[in-house]
């Protein structure tokens, strides 16, 4: 069974999903894909990795601001995983979490899951950019391009 991904990948039974990261922002979406990767983990006793990207630098900042800023966002990075293994706990699944700082939140993802020997990604399909999109948002978008394993993208 193939949910996305290159297509290079082998094909995958649904008990063959051991290993699922999950890209949580916060969002409504991104919630929503915590729940169903839930939902996985228990009916194939996966183990569920919580990630969250935020990128290092927005110009602008001064620079004798830059260390505390990204201090910051990282705080606020570490916050969210910790929200989202939350949501996990409260389903009665065990989860890890991960923040990564990254310039491109899809490459991270994509790059964090084959090295760590991901079966599934699991999305929402919008995150927290600010701009509404009527399709699929570029992260998602760009993991479901890049991804060596399925990705299910979800509403």
């Amino acid at each position: 069974m193939a949910l996305g991904g290159t297509g290079q990948e082998s094909h995958k039974s649904l008990g063959d999903f051991k290993r699922i990261l999950v890209g949580f922002d916060g969002s409504d979406h991104s919630t929503r894909a915590v729940h169903i990767a839930c939902e996985f983990a228990r009916k194939f006793l996966s183990k569920l990795i919580m990630i969250n990207v935020y990128a290092p630098l927005v110009y602008g900042v001064p620079v004798s601001s830059v260390e505390s800023f990204e201090s910051d966002l990282e705080h606020e990075a570490r916050n969210l995983v910790e929200r989202a293994i939350s949501i996990a706990k409260g389903e009665g699944v065990e989860a890890t979490g991960e923040t990564l700082m990254a310039q491109t939140a899809f490459q991270a993802i994509t790059d964090y899951a084959l090295a760590n020997h991901v079966d599934l990604i699991i999305l929402g399909t919008r995150g927290l950019t600010g701009l509404k999109k009527l399709t699929m948002g570029s992260v998602s978008s760009g993991v479901v391009a890049h991804a060596h394993c399925p990705v299910l993208v979800v509403r």
